[in-house]
């Protein structure tokens, strides 16, 4: 058995095409824009609702504030496949629907 310190360092990206680069940021009025693959979770932290978003292109998920992405289909779709999932806020504390 070899110590660590002995072991080589594993290329990062060996294989030519293995990691497909993100498509470039769409503006939109003057701001970037990003689209949605899909909605992988959601949560209250902090009160705030959020969801856990898939990004098209990207490897990394990120959790966003509600407000980010209300009214997104993807965000209809994950509530129709969860319905016990947090959603607005409003249903979350019971409060009247606006």
């Amino acid at each position: 058995m070899q110590p660590v310190s002995l072991l080589d360092v594993v290329a990062e990206n060996p294989l030519v095409g293995q990691r497909v680069n993100p498509p470039p940021v769409v503006e939109v009025d003057g701001e970037e824009e990003y689209e949605v693959s899909n909605v992988e979770d959601s949560r209250v932290y902090w009160n705030q609702l959020q969801y856990l978003i898939r990004w098209t292109g990207y490897d990394s998920l990120t959790w966003e504030p509600a407000k980010f992405v209300t009214g997104l289909q993807a965000v209809d779709e994950f509530h129709q496949w969860y319905p016990g999932k947090p959603g607005p806020l409003e249903e979350v504390l019971g409060g009247p629907r606006t």
